[in-house]
């Protein structure tokens, strides 16, 4: 829990690598460090928190379970995320022609048959 804002992040462990396609059957030794210091447990996660990629980095001391964590901005998964929004906006856009140019394609087939029809 980060008091001052109010802000609380809940510990989970999953089985998903970071975009979902890596299976993994428990959390990395960069996510999850007991041995790094005794008698504490070192933590980091990526996340994106209101629209922002950041990296929660902190311990825990096992004794009294207090600790302290940061959030960093994670510019790698920035980049990332920022070439999957736009590979997504280029698709979506690529559909939107392919939708407007059939649209069209059948509203001329459409004049033209009514044309034929009001000639007959």
């Amino acid at each position: 829990t980060f008091v001052s804002t109010g802000t609380n992040i809940s510990l989970q462990f999953v089985a998903r690598g970071l975009y979902g396609d890596k299976l993994q059957s428990a959390p990395s030794k960069e996510q999850v460090d007991f041995d790094r210091e005794s008698g504490k447990v070192h933590l980091a996660a990526s996340l994106i928190l209101n629209g922002v990629c950041v990296k929660f980095v902190g311990w825990i001391d096992m004794d009294t379970l207090n600790g302290k964590a940061q959030l960093l901005f994670d510019e790698e998964r920035a980049k990332k995320e920022d070439k999957l929004m736009k590979e997504s906006i280029e698709l979506a856009q690529e559909k939107q022609r392919q939708f407007d140019e059939r649209l069209w394609k059948e509203q001329q087939t459409r004049k033209m048959n009514e044309v034929h029809q009001y000639n007959n």
